[in-house]
């Protein structure tokens, strides 16, 4: 049994991920104040952060992680699916997105983005020379937000 809302995987890197909500239906997992805290330290073995579908995530939360993300050096992979952010919690994102120099993989499955997230995004990529893995499955970014991402990704990789 896991105790708190957050598990850990030992090793030389740490994998830290919401735990199931009491409780939760659907799969819905909590998240908890000591994997935003974990995050914010810049903890050097901190490289991986799995928050998908966490029940209370909000816009409060997107902003703590984006302003952490801006300036982390550790976290490699973020896992952000599910989680409802729109094109608001899009910007937060594209603007740490553009300043981060650690993170690989991101993935922003199944949220709200839409074409205006798409495009905040793809601005972001062109200042951003670390992410190889950029994962916006199932929501609807729009012809507009597509070609963007496309001619983003054409362009910097």
């Amino acid at each position: 049994p896991h105790r708190g809302s957050c598990r850990r995987r030992r090793s030389a890197a740490t994998t830290m991920a919401v735990a199931p909500a009491a409780g939760g239906e659907g799969g819905q997992r909590r998240l908890s104040e000591g994997l935003l805290s974990e995050l914010q330290r810049n903890s050097r073995s901190l490289t991986a952060l799995e928050l998908a579908r966490a029940e209370d995530f909000d816009d409060a939360a997107v902003e703590r992680i984006a302003a952490s993300l801006a300036t982390n050096s550790h976290l490699t992979h973020l896992d952000l699916r599910g989680n409802s952010i729109g094109p608001k919690g899009a910007k937060r994102l594209a603007i740490a997105l553009a300043q981060n120099t650690a993170l690989t993989h991101l993935d922003l499955e199944n949220n709200i983005l839409g074409a205006e997230g798409a495009e905040l995004i793809a601005t972001a990529l062109s200042q951003n020379a670390t992410l190889t893995r950029l994962e916006l499955g199932n929501q609807f970014l729009g012809a507009v937000g597509v070609a963007l991402l496309a001619t983003a990704l054409e362009h910097d990789r």
